[in-house]
């Protein structure tokens, strides 16, 4: 039994491989350029489903994946190769706009950089003649007092007559710098390892390593390199947007932009933090700020001053200030509205763009201060909602009033275990109905018809039913308004009905759905947008620059510049900042750039398709229920807050 379990387990991990093996091999046959195009969501008409993750149906016994809120089936996804070309991900269309017209960086054709041990080569030497006692005792030995750093000095002298024949140093050399020590600061700034992560990896590896002031000069050399990399870079994805825009013919153009601010460090006590802008249409980042309310300087020197002189501190701080790294005062809270208010600022003077909408989450104070700033007179900037973070609202609203209601005199209890209640796994469920709810709809009127029937039908019985606002027709995911076109009895509610709601926990909840329904709310997100690209955008800077190390404002400007770079035009942004550092780019180099690239992109490619979101959500409602049944089983262990 055992035996044909496991052949069994064996049997499907190979289909799965060879699917996977066939997906990546149907993709690199269909690898073409794709033209930019304004995204579906904006194209779709009333009428066309949009696309969004899959949900339970209220109509289906748990769990039953099914396109939500339209509740239409959709046929099971077929197991043939999928056709890349039906989809353009984010990655591949950006990646297009780095393809099309941009020149080819020079390759160095210099032999490759490696990691040698040098014992290995003294075999090569020994055997070879003294060009002055013709012996064969050659040596090759190290200087350590001409070390630098990774740059290290080799001797090659005579054993027998004591000559010193010849000298080298492992790496070339651009002015006063070795290019090996620039090279090695510039990869752990870009990679997040820092000096700690280079001595760490220099430790294990036997190699020498670069003292922790020298790290720092590296750094401000670069920092500063990066602001005219990051100057290139965002004239270049300027430049891709505008191309997009060709309908505007005057010379500003009206953009919308999904704007989010992010920091440094988790909570709300960071000291840095930085504003990303991304244009909607092309998903490029077209400006962003970096603040910080720290500098060492102030910190060390500026404090000691200050307690000991007020005078010397005030003649210190005036010839400190115009270097100072600190340029942001305030509660780390507001850095993303200051961030904002940067950008906006100078969009016309620098881009010859007008962020004429802002799509952002609930933070109101940001798009008041905007108001308030008027940056573009006579144009007013428009809110729009990100749809992930209004369905959020819902699923927040849902949980307060159940612990409001169990703390509540007299008592209620809307959540629990009984028929109708409000379990986390129903609020789940709940959030995705009201978030494709909004996803699959167009026009305000149509939005608010499908969230209120989310409730109306949730709560129906076969007494008491209301499916006026459920769509109608025979493909109609109402099992209700399906048997009435059809001319069939209704089956009953307590079969039909996946995910019920009992009239308590209804009478409660109503004045959620009509606060969240309201023409305001709703009118913001007639865009149907979302800030996914800024929290894939976040991920990829703070991969460069982890968020449980405290760093200055030099290390979190090269983190920002070679994400935003990385984010916007792939591996390629790495040659151009290898360029700018003035250091060779080699075919290793080059070789392992593409190869990330075309990595990156197959990726997406799958991962945008239908069958690949259908699997996550698969995937995703497995870990829920093991979870609950594991919780079930066992007991649940930790509570957040909870104690003995």
């Amino acid at each position: 039994m055992n035996l044909k379990q496991d052949t069994h387990k064996t049997t499907t991990f190979g289909k799965k491989y060879r699917s996977r093996r066939q997906q990546l091999r149907a993709a690199r046959q269909s690898r073409a350029s794709c033209k930019p195009r304004v995204s579906p969501q904006s194209e779709a008409s009333p009428s066309s489903p949009l696309p969004g993750p899959s949900v339970p149906n209220p109509d289906s016994p748990q769990p039953v994946i099914i396109d939500p809120v339209t509740q239409t089936s959709t046929p099971t996804p077929s197991t043939q190769g999928i056709d890349h070309d039906v989809v353009c991900s984010a990655s591949k269309r950006k990646l297009g706009y780095n393809n099309s017209g941009s020149p080819d960086q020079e390759v160095s054709t210099l032999l490759p950089s490696t990691i040698v041990e040098l014992e290995t080569l003294k075999p090569l030497f020994s055997g070879l003649l003294c060009p002055t006692c013709c012996s064969p005792s050659l040596s090759l030995e190290s200087n350590e007092h001409r070390n630098s750093g990774l740059a290290i000095s080799l001797v090659v002298k005579c054993e027998s007559c004591g000559d010193q024949l010849s000298s080298t140093m492992t790496s070339s050399k651009s002015g006063s710098v070795f290019d090996v020590n620039r090279r090695a600061v510039a990869a752990a700034c870009a990679t997040g390892m820092g000096h700690a992560g280079l001595s760490n990896f220099s430790e294990i590896m036997n190699v020498p390593s670069l003292h922790h002031k020298t790290f720092a000069v590296h750094t401000t050399a670069i920092s500063d390199k990066c602001s005219i990399f990051s100057r290139d870079i965002l004239k270049k994805s300027v430049q891709k947007v505008k191309e997009a825009y060709q309908e505007q013919t005057s010379d500003v153009k009206d953009i919308h932009v999904s704007f989010d601010g992010s920091w440094q460090k988790r909570g709300h006590t960071s000291k840095s933090g930085i504003g990303l802008a991304i244009e909607r249409k092309t998903g490029l980042i077209v400006d962003y700020e970096v603040l910080t309310s720290y500098c060492p300087q102030c910190a060390t020197t500026g404090k000691r001053l200050e307690r000991e002189n007020i005078l010397k501190y005030e003649r210190w701080f005036s010839s400190h200030k115009p270097f100072c790294s600190a340029n942001y005062e305030g509660p780390s809270g507001g850095m993303e509205k200051e961030a904002a208010l940067s950008i906006w600022s100078r969009s016309i003077l620098k881009h010859q763009l007008r962020y004429v909408s802002m799509i952002s989450d609930g933070d109101a104070k940001t798009i008041s201060e905007l108001h308030a700033l008027d940056p573009y007179p006579g144009t007013s900037v428009q809110k729009h909602e990100c749809v992930n973070h209004v369905g959020k609202r819902l699923g927040k609203a849902l949980q307060n009033i159940v612990t409001e209601k169990s703390k509540a005199k007299p008592k209620i209890t809307l959540g629990g275990k009984g028929h109708g209640k409000l379990r986390p796994e129903v609020i789940k469920a709940l959030q995705g109905y009201y978030t494709n709810a909004i996803r699959k709809h167009t026009s305000v009127p149509t939005m608010k018809q499908a969230v209120m029937a989310i409730l109306d039908h949730c709560s129906s019985t076969d007494e008491d039913h209301h499916h006026e606002n459920c769509p109608k027709g025979e493909d109609s995911w109402c099992f209700f308004q399906k048997a009435e076109a059809r001319g069939l009895p209704p089956g009953s509610h307590v079969d039909n009905i996946g995910t019920p709601l009992c009239q308590l926990v209804a009478d409660h909840v109503r004045p959620i759905f009509t606060r969240l329904s309201t023409d305001d709310l709703l009118g913001r997100c007639v865009l149907q947008s979302t800030q996914n690209a800024n929290e894939s955008a976040h991920a990829v800077i703070w991969a460069r620059c982890p968020k449980h190390q405290f760093v200055h404002r030099n290390r979190l400007s090269i983190a920002v510049a070679i994400g935003v770079a990385e984010f916007n035009f792939g591996a390629s942004s790495s040659r151009d900042f290898l360029t700018t550092l003035n250091l060779p780019v080699g075919r290793e180099t080059k070789r392992r750039g593409e190869k990330r690239d075309h990595t990156r992109t197959v990726k997406s490619q799958v991962a945008a398709t239908e069958k690949a979101k259908k699997y996550r959500q698969i995937k995703a409602d497995a870990r829920q229920r093991e979870e609950q049944r594991m919780i079930d089983t066992y007991g649940e262990f930790y509570v957040s807050g909870g104690g003995d």
